[in-house]
């Protein structure tokens, strides 16, 4: 029971910033570590990144697009 009260503790404070090509070729990406950690509220816990919305390829640096900075601040001050 220790071990379990544990692990809800430890996943009520992981966070998943998932960078990936996009949800239609990927459908199930996000929700594989919704499933796996078995997030109640997946907004919370998941914030995805499709590189397709920014014409960025695997070597490109997401980080440099203003509204991937402005989704990174609202989701990081949700929590």
């Amino acid at each position: 029971m220790q071990n379990e009260e544990q692990y809800e503790n430890m996943v009520e404070k992981l966070y998943i910033i998932g960078v990936y090509g996009n949800a239609e070729d990927y459908p199930f990406f996000l929700k594989a570590f919704a499933w796996q950690y078995g997030f109640a509220n997946v907004e919370k816990h998941i914030l995805g990144l499709e590189r397709h919305k920014y014409h960025q390829k695997m070597d490109s640096f997401l980080l440099e697009e203003e509204d991937v900075k402005l989704k990174l601040d609202e989701f990081t001050n949700r929590h």
